[in-house]
C-alpha cells in the first residue's frame, strides 16, 4: 500500500501501482476539503507514535537524502534511483516536472497550469490557434469569445482558454497570430478608413509634415483600437483599467508607427526609382558594350514604343538590324554617322551593304514571280515563234471534235450564231483561204434584215476562225469612242465572241485545253502589251480588271512577262546622281517606289493573283526597311560631318598644361593638370564619346535578324523592370508600408498583452 499523510496527520492509503497524477489529485482535494472545514471541527491531533507522517514514510521508502527546501515543506531524493519527492504539511508530489520548478522557483500551481494548458494546445492545435489569430483583428478581436459564449457559455469559456494557453505557452506563435489577423483584417479596415485621412497625412508638403501628421493619426487610430480592445479584454470590474492600459499602448504604438511610416514610405519609393540603373549593367554586360553606350542605347529604346518596335524588327525580317527598331534608335544612329571616329564607316558600310543586298533579294523575288525579263518585243516574237508546234497540235486535237447541236449548249450556240454579222462570216472564211487552211467553205444565207443562217452548222475550226474574225471587228473599234475608248460597237462584237467561245469550250474540252495551253499569239502578244502598259500612270485599275477579265493562263503568263519587262526597263532608265552614286540601291529605291502606292498594289492583285500578290508585298516590306533605315541616316548634311570633325581635332589638339602654363596661364593649368590625373582632359572626353559612338554603331547595325530581337526583348525586360515611375513608386510604398504598419501594431499589441 501506498500511504501519503495529509497537513492533519490523516493517512491516504493507495493500492500499489496507482498513477502519481491520480495520488496528487485526490491529495490536493482531501487537503482542500479538511482546511475549509467548519471551526467547530475538532482540534488537530499531532500524529501519534504509531502513526508515522509523510516524511518519515518517504524516508522509510528510500527517499534518505535531503536536497532542498520549499516553503513549508522539504524535497526528498531516493539516491538509489535519483527520484525526488516533496513533502509538506498539506501537499504532497513525486511528479518530478513540479518538483524541478519548485528548485526553479514555480510554484506547483504554476506547474499544473502549464500542465493543463498544454493538454489543450494538444488536443485543439488548431482551434486554439484560430482563436488567437481573431484576437489580433483590431477592435473586435478581443470581443470574440464573449460573442461565442453568447451562444454557447461552455464554448466561450473554452474559447478563452485556448487563447490564454496559446499566449503564455506559445508567446512567439501568439504574437505571429495576432499579427496574422490584424493582416487579414486590413482590405476591410482600409475600405472604412475615410479617404480624408490619408489626404490629411500626405497633403504635406515636406517629408517632415508627413511624418507629424502621420504621427497624429496613428495616436488617435492607436488610441481608439487600444480603448476598445482593452474594453473587451478586460473582466468584470477591470474592464476600465484595460481600457485605459489598452488606449495608452495604443497610443504610443500608433504614434509611433504613425510617424516612422511616411519616411520608411519615401525610402521605398526612392529605391524602387533608383533601381532603374540597374538594368545598365545587364544590357552592357549581354550586348558586350560600355556602361557609357550601355546607357545611351537603353535611353533610346525606352523613349520608342517598345511593342511597336519589336513589331518593326518583326517586319525587317532575317536582315532586322537593331537600328530598325523605331525613331530613337534611327536618331542615335544618325547622331553616331556624325560623330567622327569609326562610327561613319561602320554603320554607312552596314546600312549600304544591307541595302544593295534586300535590292538583289527583290530582283530575285520578281523573277521568281513574273520570270526574268526578256524585253516587250522579244516576248512577243518569242510566243509566235514557241508556241507553232503547241498550238498546232491542241487545235488539231479540238478541231477532230463534233459539236453536238441536238444537245443543251448546242442549242445555245445555234442561237449565238444568228447574232454573228455576215462580216465576220466573210472574214472568217478569208481568213482560213489565207492561210491555206482545207475546210469545208462557211456556207450562210444573208436575210433582208441582214440575219444570217447557216445552210450547214460549222464546225469547231470554223467557229474558233469566226470568233478570230470578230475579235478583228472589235479591235478595229478600239480608241476609236468619244473618250478614247472603244465604240459601242467594239464592245457588243467582243462580248459575241467571248460568249461563244466560252459555249465552245464547255461543249468540247479540248477546244479549252487548246485556249489555256496554247493560247492564240495574237492575244497573248496583247496581253503582253497590256501587262507592259500597267506601270503606265493613264492605265487605270478598272482597265487592268477589263484587260484581263476572262484571260487564260497563258495571257495572264504573257501579261505577267510584258510588266517584269517594263519595269526593267525603268529601272535601267535610273541615273546616279552625285550624293549617290549607288545604281543598285537608287534602282531598288525606283522600284519600291513604283511598287508601293495603293493603285498598284490593286493592279498587282488582279495580275499576279492574291497569293502571289501578297507574297510579292510581303517581300517588298520587309527589304524596304533598308531603304528607310539609308534614307534616316543620308539626310546629314556635310556640313554638320564638318562641324563634327572640327570639334574632335579642336578637342583632342587643345593645348596641354605646360603650354597653358607658358602662354601665363598658371590657373588654367593647375586645372590642366587636375584634368589630367582625372583623365578629363578634353582631348580625352572625345576620344571616349568617339568610341563610345562606335560602340553604338556596331551595335545597332551588327545585331542583324534574331540577334537584333534578343537583343531588343533584353532591354524590353529590363526597362520593364524600371518603369515604375513615381505614381507606380507610390502604390508599391503604399501597398509595403501599410501591411507592415498593421503587423508592427499588430505585434506590439500582441506582446503588450503577454
Amino acid at each position: 500500500m501506498i500511504k501519503v499523510e495529509l497537513f492533519d496527520g490523516t493517512v491516504l492509503e493507495f493500492p500499489e501501482g496507482t498513477r502519481q497524477e491520480v495520488i496528487d489529485r485526490v491529495a490536493r482535494q482531501e487537503t482542500v476539503s479538511r482546511r475549509q472545514a467548519p471551526s467547530e471541527a475538532p482540534a488537530e491531533q499531532a500524529p501519534s507514535a504509531e502513526q508515522p507522517n509523510a516524511a518519515q514514510q518517504f524516508q522509510d521508502r528510500g527517499f534518505t537524502n535531503f536536497v532542498a527546501e520549499y516553503r513549508d515543506g522539504q524535497i526528498l531524493e531516493n539516491p538509489q534511483t535519483g527520484e525526488r519527492a516533496f513533502v509538506s504539511p498539506g501537499y504532497v508530489t513525486q511528479d518530478q516536472e513540479t518538483i524541478a520548478n519548485m528548485m526553479q522557483g514555480t510554484a506547483p500551481s504554476e506547474t499544473q497550469r502549464g500542465q493543463m494548458q498544454e493538454q489543450i494546445l494538444q488536443q485543439y492545435p488548431v482551434a486554439s490557434r484560430a482563436a488567437t489569430a481573431l484576437q489580433g483583428v483590431p477592435f473586435v478581436g478581443s470581443y470574440t469569445d464573449e460573442a461565442v459564449g453568447m451562444v454557447s457559455p461552455q464554448a466561450g469559456q473554452a474559447m478563452g482558454r485556448a487563447v490564454e494557453a496559446v499566449r503564455e505557452r506559445r508567446p512567439g506563435q501568439a504574437a505571429a497570430l495576432e499579427v496574422g489577423g490584424a493582416l487579414a483584417s486590413l482590405p476591410v479596415l482600409a475600405a472604412a478608413t475615410p479617404a480624408a485621412v490619408g489626404e490629411f497625412v500626405g497633403g504635406a508638403a515636406s517629408l517632415g509634415g508627413k511624418m507629424l501628421r502621420g504621427a497624429a493619426t496613428g495616436i488617435a487610430a492607436g488610441g481608439s483600437e487600444g480603448l476598445v480592445s482593452g474594453f473587451g479584454r478586460g473582466q468584470e470590474g477591470t474592464r476600465g483599467a484595460e481600457a485605459l492600459r489598452g488606449a495608452a499602448a495604443g497610443a504610443a504604438l500608433g504614434g509611433a508607427i504613425g510617424g516612422t511610416m511616411p519616411a520608411v514610405s519615401a525610402g521605398i519609393r526612392t529605391a524602387w526609382e533608383n533601381i532603374k540603373g540597374r538594368s545598365v549593367g545587364e544590357i552592357s554586360r549581354t550586348l558586350g558594350i560600355s556602361t557609357d553606350a550601355a546607357k545611351v542605347v537603353r535611353t533610346a529604346l525606352e523613349n520608342d514604343d517598345l511593342a511597336a518596335a519589336a513589331a518593326s524588327l518583326e517586319r525587317a525580317g532575317s536582315s532586322s538590324m537593331l537600328a530598325d527598331a523605331g525613331t530613337g534608335t534611327q536618331r542615335l544612329l544618325d547622331v553616331s554617322v556624325t560623330s567622327g571616329g569609326t562610327a561613319p564607316r561602320i554603320a554607312g558600310e552596314a546600312v549600304t551593304a544591307r541595302a544593295e543586298e534586300a535590292g538583289a533579294r527583290m530582283t530575285t523575288v520578281m523573277d521568281d514571280i513574273l520570270g526574268a525579263p526578256e524585253g516587250v518585243g522579244t516576248t512577243q516574237r518569242s510566243i509566235r515563234q514557241g508556241t507553232q508546234q503547241a498550238r498546232n497540235t491542241s487545235y488539231r486535237a479540238a478541231y477532230a471534235q463534233p459539236i453536238n447541236y441536238a444537245g443543251g449548249r448546242g442549242k445555245y450556240l445555234e442561237g449565238l450564231l444568228g447574232r454573228i454579222p455576215q462580216s465576220a462570216v466573210n472574214r472568217a472564211n478569208d481568213l482560213m483561204r489565207l492561210e491555206g487552211v482545207e475546210s469545208a467553205q462557211i456556207l450562210a444565207d444573208v436575210a433582208q434584215d441582214g440575219s444570217v443562217t447557216f445552210r450547214r452548222m460549222p464546225d469547231v475550226r470554223q467557229l474558233d476562225y469566226i470568233t478570230r474574225a470578230l475579235g478583228d471587228v472589235s479591235e478595229q473599234q478600239n480608241a476609236a469612242g468619244k473618250l478614247g475608248g472603244t465604240t459601242q460597237l467594239g464592245r457588243a462584237t467582243a462580248n459575241l465572241q467571248r460568249t461563244i467561245r466560252d459555249v465552245l469550250r464547255k461543249e468540247v474540252p479540248e477546244y479549252g485545253v487548246a485556249l489555256d495551253t496554247a493560247a492564240d499569239a495574237i492575244s497573248r502578244t496583247k496581253a503582253v502589251k497590256a501587262g507592259a502598259e500597267i506601270l503606265q500612270p493613264g492605265t487605270t485599275r478598272e482597265q487592268v480588271k477589263e484587260a484581263l477579265r476572262g484571260a487564260s493562263k497563258a495571257e495572264r503568263d504573257a501579261a505577267r512577262a510584258g510588266f517584269r519587262s517594263a519595269i526593267d526597263d525603268t529601272l535601267a532608265r535610273v541615273n546616279a546622281v552625285a550624293s549617290d552614286p549607288n545604281i543598285e540601291i537608287r534602282e531598288f529605291q525606283r522600284m519600291a517606289n513604283t511598287l508601293r502606292s495603293r493603285s498598284m498594289r490593286d493592279k498587282m492583285e488582279t495580275l499576279l493573283g492574291p497569293r502571289d500578290a501578297e507574297r510579292l508585298y510581303r517581300e517588298l516590306d520587309e527589304n524596304v526597311v533598308s531603304l528607310e533605315l539609308r534614307a534616316a541616316i543620308s539626310r546629314n548634311s556635310a556640313t554638320q560631318q564638318r562641324q563634327a570633325i572640327a570639334g574632335a581635332v579642336e578637342g583632342i589638339t587643345a593645348p596641354g598644361a605646360l603650354s597653358t602654363l607658358l602662354s601665363g596661364e598658371p590657373l588654367n593649368a593647375a586645372k590642366r593638370i587636375a584634368q589630367v590625373v582625372t583623365g578629363t582632359t578634353p582631348e580625352a572626353r572625345t576620344l571616349r564619346q568617339m568610341g563610345i559612338y562606335d560602340e553604338i554603331a556596331k551595335t545597332l547595325t551588327q545585331l542583324r535578324g534574331q540577334q537584333a530581337q534578343q537583343a531588343l526583348r533584353l532591354v524590353q525586360r529590363a526597362i520593364a523592370g524600371d518603369a515604375l515611375n513615381q505614381t507606380q513608386a507610390r502604390i508599391i510604398a503604399k501597398s509595403l508600408t501599410a501591411p507592415a504598419s498593421m503587423a508592427l501594431f499588430g505585434y506590439g499589441s500582441a506582446k503588450a498583452q503577454q
